[in-house]
């Protein structure tokens, strides 16, 4: 019985664990390592900021990302599936702000802002904003 030594019931566990959490979890966990996840975004979501933009949820997006590239943000995620842009304040300053997208009505979309910092979550609702308000 070579097979039931330590090493193997170790490996086989390990192998039994790994199917069980499924891939999903590895791979935000593998996102969190790279500095790249968007789980911490979803769950400030009801701590969010959120703003109404008169304008259709297609345009709103659109624009949006355009507004994000002029104020400097860096884009690290688009997720048109999860309805979300993930973006750093800036290329230097790597702080994660999630915008999530929802459409109240053909002329009319949400955009909530979430951040583990309260200041990075106000400093690019307050740009977005402040674009959309002078349009």
């Amino acid at each position: 019985m070579q097979f039931l030594n330590r090493k193997n019931i170790s490996f086989v566990i390990f192998i039994f664990l790994f199917f069980i959490m499924g891939c999903a979890s590895v791979k935000e966990a593998s996102r969190g390592l790279a500095g790249i996840s968007t789980q911490a975004l979803e769950e400030r979501f009801p701590g969010g900021r959120t703003i109404k933009v008169k304008m259709d949820y297609d345009n709103c997006v659109n624009q949006t990302r355009i507004l994000l590239k002029q104020a400097g943000a860096y884009i690290y995620k688009d997720s048109p599936q999860r309805k979300l842009i993930a973006v750093y304040v800036s290329e230097t300053d790597t702080t994660p702000v999630g915008l999530f997208f929802e459409s109240i009505d053909e002329k009319n979309t949400y955009i909530t802002f979430t951040s583990q910092s309260d200041y990075a979550r106000d400093y690019i609702a307050e740009k977005v904003e402040a674009a959309f308000n002078k349009r």
